[in-house]
């Protein structure tokens, strides 16, 4: 198992997660293979492999198996769970060592609770696209044509079609 440090990525169960090779190399001295687990704990700050500590990271993570290993220097990984680091220790070659657990997944909403805050959801936007409607496009239409440059006119003209159109479809 390699345990490979990111940072500033969104790793989630079921996704497929894409890396150069020569990035996984640099990170876990070692040269991934088809079928290997790989972990993937997330850096609090980005910072290089000689100034990684044990601090550098936070508690959770995603673990996953690689699925491919390209010659034209990517590789593959299937996410399949989020895991807890219980213990993460950083050995004097850089590399990183851990103990961790499987998180519990969480259950999504209910259908009749899903439905529910989308219909909230819904009333939120249409009684926002009422108040546009009322309050804006009126003062907006008075503001354009007392513009006195004809090119900005112009220009305000196309931004309110845009808008109108926008409030339209939604």
């Amino acid at each position: 198992m390699s345990v490979m440090p990111v940072y500033r990525h969104v790793i989630l169960p079921g996704a497929h997660v894409y890396l150069r090779t020569s990035d996984v190399e640099s990170m876990t001295d070692r040269k991934p293979a088809a079928g290997e687990r790989m972990t993937f704990v997330l850096l609090k700050e980005e910072t290089t492999r000689e100034n990684m500590t044990s601090d550098s990271f936070y508690p959770i993570g995603a673990s996953g198996t690689v699925t491919e290993v390209n010659p034209a220097g990517y590789l593959s990984i299937v996410v399949e769970n989020r895991v807890h680091i219980d213990e993460i220790t950083v050995l004097p070659n850089r590399t990183v060592s851990l103990s961790m657990s499987r998180r519990p997944e969480r259950e999504d909403l209910r259908g009749e609770e899903a439905a529910a805050r989308l219909e909230q959801v819904k009333k939120q936007v249409s009684s926002i696209r009422h108040r546009i409607y009322q309050q804006f496009f009126p003062v907006s239409l008075l503001w354009i044509a007392k513009t006195q440059h004809l090119a900005r006119r112009i220009e305000l003209t196309v931004c309110w079609i845009l808008l109108v159109a926008l409030v339209r479809c939604c």
